[in-house]
């Protein structure tokens, strides 16, 4: 699906999946990478968010 498709149809169709050499491909001119990880599972009564299957980064700006 190209950009244009996602702005004209205002849909991304379930989102994006980067892989995380391409997410450091992106960030990476204007941050510096602290952690890329997948996230971890939560259970359904925790506070807390993670499904396995999404990454979670903390990044500093240079």
């Amino acid at each position: 699906m190209s950009d244009w498709d996602a702005y004209e149809e205002k849909t991304m169709k379930g989102g994006l999946a980067f892989t995380a050499e391409k997410i450091r491909y992106l960030l990476s001119d204007n941050f510096e990478c602290i952690e890329l990880r997948m996230m971890n599972e939560m259970d359904e009564d925790s506070d807390l968010f993670g499904v396995p299957f999404l990454w979670t980064s903390l990044w500093r700006k240079k």
